[in-house]
């Protein structure tokens, strides 16, 4: 299997089997038009904005020609609010592309090939991002669970294989804070653990959420016991009276969990064999 599969599935256990192995497709983060001009930009439609604008000056294009392909892609309103929008964010972006480019290691490889067998798995791929110091990467967000999961995997892998002249760490910098990852010493058993659990999870629905399940193993990780861990998920989990969100009203979580309250001891459990080892060895400020 491709490494993009592994960190994939571990970024949303139930989609994955729900699409891959199902092949049943739904509609996210689908509304209403909206009927008015909009003078705030949404989260993904700004990010997506930053990251097109942040792209263009990493590659050294002019700053005219990085705003004119923001807003022939579509992301901003038209007329003086766009105008607005655009300068507030070209501000930030400029800001975030100074610091990538202060903490970038120079001489980057640019991929390490991976064949490795895994057990129930053989997984395949590359490696990116590697320079002499380690692995380095960025995105111009908070950091998500989704984040953090995809930046193990791929540590782990580089931990595990030790390329010569590459430092086993890695970095990843975000909009308000860095995420490092110190050398795994059993790196190759967090791999075969990681491996057996997509391969439950391609079976059968695992109770493996990666916000709520985040969310509960930061806490134990804390020293909090399981109640109190249970509680922080619940925040995550469950939907709420101020935005209506919460990672049970996914719709693919909605399929498959529906009526169910699925934050059981399986959850729990999965909860600190993914993510405790994670924590163990992240430093974050």
């Amino acid at each position: 299997m491709a490494l993009e599969q592994l960190v994939r599935f571990f970024t949303h256990p139930t989609r994955y089997l729900v699409r891959e192995r199902l092949g049943i497709r739904l509609e996210e983060d689908a509304g209403l038009l909206e009927v008015r001009e909009p003078f705030t930009l949404d989260p993904l439609a700004g990010f997506q904005l930053r990251q097109t604008m942040l792209d263009g000056r990493l590659r050294g294009r002019p700053a005219d020609e990085v705003h004119a392909a923001a807003r022939a892609a579509g992301f901003l309103p038209h007329g003086a609010v766009g105008d607005v929008l655009l300068q507030r964010e070209a501000a930030r972006v400029a800001a975030f592309a100074r610091r990538v480019e202060a903490r970038r290691p120079a001489g980057f490889v640019k991929h390490l090939a991976v064949d490795l067998d895994l057990g129930p798995v053989r997984l395949h791929g590359r490696l990116a991002d590697l320079g002499g110091q380690g692995r380095f990467v960025y995105r111009f967000a908070a950091p998500r669970a989704k984040d953090r999961v995809g930046l193990w995997i791929n540590h782990l892998l580089l931990s595990h294989l030790a390329p010569p002249g590459v430092a086993a760490e890695s970095a990843w910098l975000g909009d308000r804070s860095e995420i490092r990852l110190a050398s795994v010493p059993d790196a190759e058993e967090q791999l075969r653990r990681l491996a057996e659990t997509y391969w439950a999870g391609v079976s059968r629905a695992l109770h493996l959420f990666p916000e709520s399940s985040y969310a509960y193993a930061h806490r134990r990780h804390q020293g909090g016991d399981v109640e109190a861990a249970l509680t922080d998920a619940h925040r995550v989990w469950d939907e709420n009276d101020f935005t209506g969100r919460g990672e049970a009203t996914d719709p693919y979580h909605r399929l498959v969990f529906r009526g169910l309250d699925p934050l059981d001891e399986g959850f729990t459990a999965l909860a600190e064999e993914i993510y405790l080892p994670l924590l163990s060895h992240q430093e974050e400020r």
